[in-house]
């Protein structure tokens, strides 16, 4: 993710100028031959969040690519699942073996979020995530990889989906404009998991690796 893709369109000054199509094939020089890249995430099953998203798709439509990738707020990067670490971006085997067992051992407490309405990156169409107690940045430290390889800052989000083509500012953010959902959805989150997807594949399915429960707020 670039600067450019975390530039909202909901920004007065900052918008970008139009979105960024989604290439149809994951590029070989990110994944470099491997196969599973690793996220924590909260994993979303709610009803009337899920609903909420639906209707987040279907009035962006056409806009955006399939996905069979499940609904979920990410947490944290884990890395590419590789039993030899070479890159910055591999996840080491003992290190998640370690962060696993804490969780176990201490879990965080129970997560209570906000769902707004939609806006969007310049590839990505989303719903708003609040955070009102601050819980986040405590957890994500939690499960922080190191030396943090992306470049760009961390907004939480629920993805609605990756956009298939190229729109004008003034389009998109009157589409988001118009959309009538924006009353905030209380979601109250009991497990954070670990979760894997293929490297190769563009918006494949997450496969839960583990869930950890969380304590009762």
């Amino acid at each position: 993710m670039t600067f450019l893709d975390t530039m909202l369109f909901s920004a007065p000054l900052l918008a970008p100028s139009e979105t960024l199509a989604c290439p149809p094939h994951v590029p070989p020089d990110w994944h470099k031959g491997r196969q599973d890249y690793a996220v924590w995430l909260l994993e979303i099953e709610q009803n009337d969040v899920q609903q909420r998203l639906q209707q987040a798709r279907s009035h962006l439509d056409t806009w955006l690519m399939d996905s069979e990738r499940q609904a979920h707020i990410t947490l944290a990067i884990a890395g590419f699942l590789v039993e030899q670490p070479r890159y910055n971006d591999d996840a080491c085997p003992q290190q998640l073996a370690a962060q696993c067992r804490k969780l176990r051992e201490q879990p965080p407490q129970a997560l209570s979020l906000k769902i707004g309405g939609l806006d969007s990156f310049a590839s990505a169409a989303f719903l708003e995530v609040g955070d009102p107690q601050q819980h986040l940045p405590g957890l994500r430290q939690r499960l922080a990889h190191g030396d943090d390889f992306r470049d760009s800052p961390y907004l939480p989000h629920l993805t609605v989906g990756l956009y298939r083509k190229r729109l004008q500012a003034a389009q998109v953010q009157a589409k988001l404009r118009s959309f009538p959902s924006t009353e905030p959805l209380h979601l109250y989150c009991k497990s954070i998991s670990l979760c894997r997807y293929r490297a190769d594949r563009v918006q494949g399915p997450l496969h839960c690796i583990e869930r950890f429960p969380l304590c009762p707020g």
